[in-house]
């Protein structure tokens, strides 16, 4: 069903920002140095460690993905800025309920079923796939099985 999300390009503004907030070079300053004195790993770090260690993943409509557009629209106001932010209708999958099981030793494994899968009950064996990519699936005989990928 469709929603309207708010949508912040996070990582872009951020680093642009922080670039931004310095006076232009002088005469016989280049704009490399210049970049170089306010632009610094420990500040990029630093939004890379709230971003993707402190919030997480951020899918379009979760909790974390609110928390992500707040810190962002807080980062670009406190360097000066004045962010927008922008809603249009994005699909998203709600997940109802799903399990697991790995019937030979009534295993629960945390399960999150992915957007257009069909609803119903299955048995069959299972093989992992790493991250679901074109490389990682060919690398394994699906076919007739319960396909486990990693997401994140």
């Amino acid at each position: 069903m469709p929603r309207t999300f708010w949508r912040t390009w996070l990582v872009p503004l951020l680093l642009a920002a922080s670039l931004s907030t310095s006076a232009p070079p002088a005469l016989g300053q280049t704009a490399t140095s210049a970049a170089t004195e306010v632009f610094s790993g420990a500040a990029a770090k630093q939004q890379v460690v709230a971003l993707a260690g402190q919030i997480g993943s951020r899918p379009a409509g979760s909790a974390s993905y609110d928390q992500a557009v707040r810190y962002a629209a807080d980062q670009l106001q406190e360097w000066g800025y004045q962010p927008l932010q922008q809603s249009f209708p994005v699909q998203t999958f709600d997940d109802r309920g799903s399990s697991l099981e790995v019937s030979s030793t009534a295993t629960h494994i945390e399960a999150q079923t992915l957007m257009y899968s069909a609803a119903g009950d299955v048995e069959a064996p299972l093989v992992a796939a790493g991250t679901g990519r074109t490389d990682d699936l060919s690398a394994v005989d699906a076919r007739g099985k319960l396909v486990l990928v990693a997401r994140g």
